[in-house]
């Protein structure tokens, strides 16, 4: 229980009555260096009861710690390695910081029962301010040790800092498997995250107040926890980032929304001596502090350790490394160079079995589940002497091959469970009727004289292999709908699995091996055109259709619609788009059939995906046009400066302009446009 901002006064006895060990009193009291719960000091329990009496204690014998707040609240914990120690506490403070005059009172903790260990939360403490831990047993134990830890975190004096992903905190990591790194921080007040295109309440969305963050990892990082708790926000989200531009396109790692105040992922691959951005939120809105915990580790690999999925080509256009473009094919090879034998108990190499992120198209894969090869795998092993190959790389379904050991393995598995789809050697010169746990791995056997193998280039068993193994394939992102449907992850991973794994023997030589992983993501930030204008003018013959793109980003095409009444169009004509880019680009399109009249034309742009965009109507009047609305900056274009009227099918005047070319309009419907002098009049159709 606890008694806080109680004003007891204690009975101080004197301190020359007895012998005093050095943590026996307040003078002398231990100091608690850190105040983040870790650096924990410890104490031979005291002897001595310096403190008269008071509060909720029952034991006499007082141990002192003290520590200067840095923080209004502290978790206070105190352990004994003494069984039925039963340790309790006071938390007491002065009025001047300072080991005389009266002790006040701030708390007292006590539990019953036979424990060892026992905590409490300090509240209502003034930062800067001298307090004492007395920690006693219940029984007056002098036994063991007690150790002493406090968790008394600063304020955060500014949630906003780093409300952008261009000014993140920069998180300096620990070492490869030194150990997590933690801080804590909050997010209230903080500006909303981003908003991808599509993709409504997922958990790349950070739609709520979000704070951002920075590290580069270090050139032997292979994986990295993240861990992230509150009690403050009950659905905390992260989103992870490759990169620092901070802008479109955003290269996706892993993203999670928690729930119960914690959102948490452990072992996520990620590249070393590479730079990434996390952004923080809570999907319900929440704000407050939160605790964040990084900490990455090396590839521990031992039998594959020089390995590497690489992207070699994308149809769309888009950076190898990605993202990608919805309806992109990607091309991909993983290859193995060389494989450790010798030192892990004479395992080869038997399994390469692959997953896939949620963006893949199901066009990818055949009905067993295998991405379209463009590169098979090649055994590398052979019969001496003869020199046949040693066998054969086949895909196998997910439920052919067991893993071997008792687990659990890096991924979970135990022994029995299924390794999943992948390509798997079997020899040629065992008994196995082609399955592969009855198999060995791929490498070189002698079978006939040992003197004719060793001629033949046989050095033995156990060798480390130099060989390479490479398999390539072509991935098809999914559409658009990806967006909407949040299925925008696009990596590619492949665990290797040794013949002591899966094969027809066990052994663990191989196990701590790593999957390699590659992550992308598909672009949903991207528009597929962003136009500047279009036009359409009356040449006497025909009718010229011009239109300007700032940038493109997979467009198949542009397609042109014709109609007399603005509501019923043909198509007339089509033109092909760049697919991507950055630059202005001029289209134009020649109409030779328009109608005499009033014509309107409708400019399409198709993605490669097949997705339609309306990117406006311009009207035309093959008898000379008065104006044309410009749909982009929504204003009525005239082909001469005059005085002009415009107004509704009403008769309603809605504008009036006494001279000049350029007239602001956002209103939609049909219109009529009407020259003050001459009275020559035309329909206008905005949408």
């Amino acid at each position: 229980m606890t008694s806080p901002n109680t004003l007891l006064l204690f009975t101080i006895f004197s301190i020359l009555s007895f012998t005093c060990f050095s943590q026996d009193d307040c003078l002398s009291a231990i100091n608690v260096p850190t105040l983040d719960g870790t650096n924990c000091p410890s104490s031979a329990p005291s002897s001595t009861n310096f403190l008269g009496s008071g509060g909720c204690e029952e034991g006499t014998l007082d141990t002192w710690f003290q520590f200067t707040a840095q923080g209004t609240s502290a978790d206070i914990t105190i352990s004994s390695t003494q069984n039925g120690f039963r340790p309790e506490f006071l938390v007491v403070s002065t009025t001047n910081n300072l080991c005389t005059g009266g002790f006040l009172l701030d708390g007292c903790f006590d539990q019953n029962g036979n424990y060892t260990t026992i905590s409490g939360t300090q509240g209502g403490l003034t930062i800067g301010d001298s307090y004492w831990i007395v920690v006693s047993s219940h029984n007056n134990n002098t036994s063991g040790t007690i150790t002493v830890c406090v968790d008394n975190p600063a304020p955060i004096s500014n949630c906003v800092d780093n409300e952008d992903c261009g000014s993140a905190n920069v998180v300096t990591l620990s070492a490869p498997d030194a150990g997590q790194v933690c801080l804590i921080d909050c997010n209230t007040g903080a500006s909303a995250g981003l908003d991808f295109s599509g993709t409504n309440a997922f958990c790349e969305d950070q739609l709520n107040e979000t704070v951002w963050y920075e590290f580069t990892t270090d050139a032997l990082a292979a994986t990295i926890d993240i861990d992230l708790s509150s009690t403050d926000l009950s659905e905390p989200e992260y989103a992870l980032y490759q990169g620092t531009t901070c802008i479109s396109p955003w290269t996706l790692i892993s993203c999670s929304e928690g729930t119960g105040g914690a959102a948490s992922i452990f072992s996520l691959p990620i590249a070393p001596n590479t730079t990434y951005v996390l952004a923080i939120s809570d999907a319900s809105g929440d704000e407050g502090d939160f605790t964040l915990c990084l900490a990455q580790h090396a590839d521990n690999s031992a039998c594959n350790t020089d390995a590497a999925i690489v992207a070699t080509a994308t149809s769309l256009g888009s950076p190898l490394d990605g993202p990608y473009l919805p309806g992109e094919v990607v091309s991909f090879c993983y290859t193995i160079n060389g494989w450790i034998a010798n030192a892990t108990g004479c395992n080869y190499l038997q399994g390469i079995v692959p997953t896939f992120g949620d963006c893949w198209d199901a066009a990818s894969f055949d009905a067993q589940g295998q991405p379209t090869v463009t590169t098979a795998l090649v055994t590398n092993g052979v019969t001496l002497p003869s020199g046949a190959a040693a066998g054969s790389w086949v895909w196998q379904p997910a439920g052919t091959v067991d893993y071997n050991l008792p687990g659990p393995s890096n991924l979970g598995l135990v022994a029995g469970d299924d390794v999943g789809a992948g390509w798997f050697f079997t020899t040629t010169y065992q008994a196995h009727g082609g399955d592969p746990d009855f198999s060995y791995g791929d490498h070189d056997i002698c079978t006939g004289a040992a003197g004719a193998c060793a001629a033949a280039g046989w050095v033995g068993d156990c060798e480390d292999q130099t060989d390479v193994w490479t398999v390539c394939f072509d991935l098809t992102a999914k559409g658009s709908a990806a967006c909407v449907a949040g299925e925008i992850d696009c990596a590619v991973n492949m665990k290797t699995y040794a013949d002591g794994e899966v094969g027809v023997w066990t052994n663990i030589g191989c196990s701590a091996d790593l999957q390699t992983s590659k992550s992308s993501a598909i672009d949903c930030l991207l528009l597929p055109a962003e136009l500047i204008s279009f036009t359409g003018t009356y040449t006497g013959e025909s009718v010229r259709l011009e239109w300007t793109t700032a940038s493109e980003k997979n467009t198949y095409k542009f397609t042109v619609l014709h109609s007399v009444d603005s509501e019923n169009f043909t198509e007339v004509g089509e033109i092909s788009a760049a697919g991507n880019s950055q630059s202005e680009i001029n289209y134009s399109l020649d109409h030779t059939t328009p109608a005499s009249g009033n014509n309107y034309y409708a400019l399409i742009g198709v993605d490669f995906d097949g997705e339609e965009t309306n990117h406006g109507i311009v009207s035309v009047k093959t008898s000379g046009n008065l104006a044309y609305y410009d749909r982009e900056n929504q204003t009525i274009i005239l082909s001469y400066s005059a005085p002009v009227e415009i107004y509704g099918t009403d008769g309603v005047v809605l504008v009036k302009s006494s001279g000049g070319k350029m007239i602001p309009f956002t209103r939609i419907g049909v219109f009529y446009i009407r020259d003050s002098v001459n009275g020559n009049t035309q329909k206008i159709v905005v949408f």
